[in-house]
């Protein structure tokens, strides 16, 4: 896809993975089934602050610009400092991770519950 950038960040997730964080952005609400890429400008102060959902086969590839280094986090968790010219890839995995659950749980109902929808 080539190199994308956003000054004050991204928040990049794959299916279930760091979902809240997008949607705290204004992200999208995303079934968790649906296989796909999301890439969410956080404290965007450009024009362009929209999630792009993108095929998962799709390559994304963030590159820090100019001097200031910038930090890689995963899940709140600082992985790297980053300096001019760094990149970080993104891709989805061949494998599907399996998350222990108890009982069935319908992505509309638990939506409807978590923001008092119960009655639409």
């Amino acid at each position: 896809m080539g190199v994308i950038g956003f000054p004050g960040g991204s928040s990049d997730s794959v299916g279930t993975s760091s979902i809240a964080y997008a949607f705290s952005a204004q992200g999208p609400i995303v079934d968790a089934t649906h296989r796909s890429l999301q890439v969410t400008p956080v404290s965007a102060h450009m024009l362009f602050d929209r999630t792009m959902v993108l095929d998962p086969a799709t390559e994304v590839r963030l590159e820090v610009l100019g001097d200031r280094p910038a930090a890689c986090n995963v899940d709140g968790r600082e992985q790297a400092m980053l300096s001019e010219g760094d990149q970080v890839v993104v891709t989805a995995s061949d494998r599907v991770a399996r998350l222990v659950t108890f009982g069935q749980h319908h992505f509309a109902r638990v939506l409807k519950t978590k923001f008092g929808l119960e009655d639409r």
